[in-house]
């Protein structure tokens, strides 16, 4: 699960769309851009909506994964990557 424990931001940007209110439901989607195991970074792509469907944010990240013991940096990435999908 990313970011999780142990991973490091190194980037991060934010696009603020409409405004959230107070009672607004926000569902968050995040997406895997791109894996580059060697540097063990993860792209991310953020997005949130409200109740209606409606963007209200968007962005992207890379992410600096977690070492596991006695792991290469594909299983360190593949282990680290396990979704659950959308959350709300």
């Amino acid at each position: 699960r990313l970011p999780g424990p142990g991973a490091v931001y190194l980037t991060q940007s934010l696009r603020f769309v409409r405004p959230v209110r107070i009672g607004d439901v926000i569902t968050t989607r995040v997406e895997v851009l791109a894996l580059e195991t060697t540097k063990r970074q993860v792209r991310l792509a953020t997005t949130c909506r409200n109740q209606a469907g409606k963007l209200v944010l968007d962005g992207e990240a890379t992410v600096l994964v977690p070492r596991t013991r006695n792991a290469d940096a594909t299983s360190v990435t593949n282990a680290s990557l396990q979704t659950r999908g959308d959350r709300r």
